[in-house]
């Protein structure tokens, strides 16, 4: 027997025991490759070209032309044959039509950053855009890249580089610099927040920056 191309002996016996061994195979076959399968098989009776679907039905491909030697072999089963359909044909013409037929989407826009201010109760106000430095007598270490802002304590209850002040994408972030009299974030809603020293905190728009006793900083927008 050849069935999908594949061939089988099967042991001299009864035609029609054999028969039915060679469906049984055939179904198996056309089981797991989930479509029909054609199969040549000779036996005693003679030659014959069918096709087994997957539900075990046999379909005679030469009904016209048999012989008497060649009956069709009917599946006792009472599932009708399933009708293959054409698969639908994807050409490249049709995927083109069919995303130029999608609407064009708008690009992702990011939200646009908040630009802070820092008026300081010491008279100074900074719009901070880039890193700066804050205190008595700042001045950038030799890494650094950094501006420095003085600020004018006459209490001296600022360090000389007392903390850092960069932008972020909402805020400012403030680090404290080692200083002797510490920086606190005081929040809009009332919280104080200790920093600690090397450790940045963001600080938005609303929020207090105190430096030392004395000097507070307070966070806006930038016109």
């Amino acid at each position: 027997m050849n069935v999908a191309g594949s061939h089988v002996d099967f042991p001299a016996g009864d035609p029609a025991a054999t028969r039915r061994a060679i469906i049984e195979r055939a179904t198996a076959i056309a089981v797991q490759l989930h479509r029909p399968v054609r199969m040549n098989a000779t036996d005693p009776l003679g030659t014959w070209h069918n096709a087994v679907t997957p539900n075990g039905d046999v379909i005679d491909l030469e009904a016209q032309g048999a012989t008497s030697r060649q009956p069709t072999v009917r599946s006792s089963k009472t599932t009708p044959a399933p009708v293959l359909e054409s698969p639908t044909q994807i050409t490249p013409s049709s995927v083109v039509r069919t995303l130029d037929a999608l609407p064009p989407q708008a690009p992702a826009t990011a939200p646009q950053a908040v630009r802070c201010t820092v008026v300081f109760s010491t008279g100074e106000e900074a719009i901070v855009d880039q890193p700066l430095i804050v205190g008595r007598s700042p001045k950038p270490q030799a890494h650094e890249v950094a501006d420095a802002l003085p600020l004018h304590d006459v209490s001296m209850t600022l360090s000389k580089r007392h903390a850092r002040l960069e932008p972020t994408h909402s805020g400012i972030n403030v680090t404290d610099l080692g200083s002797a009299n510490g920086t606190w974030v005081v929040t809009a809603d009332g919280r104080t927040l200790p920093l600690t020293p090397g450790v940045p905190h963001q600080a938005v728009p609303g929020d207090r920056i105190e430096l030392g006793t004395i000097v507070v900083g307070t966070v806006g927008v930038a016109a």
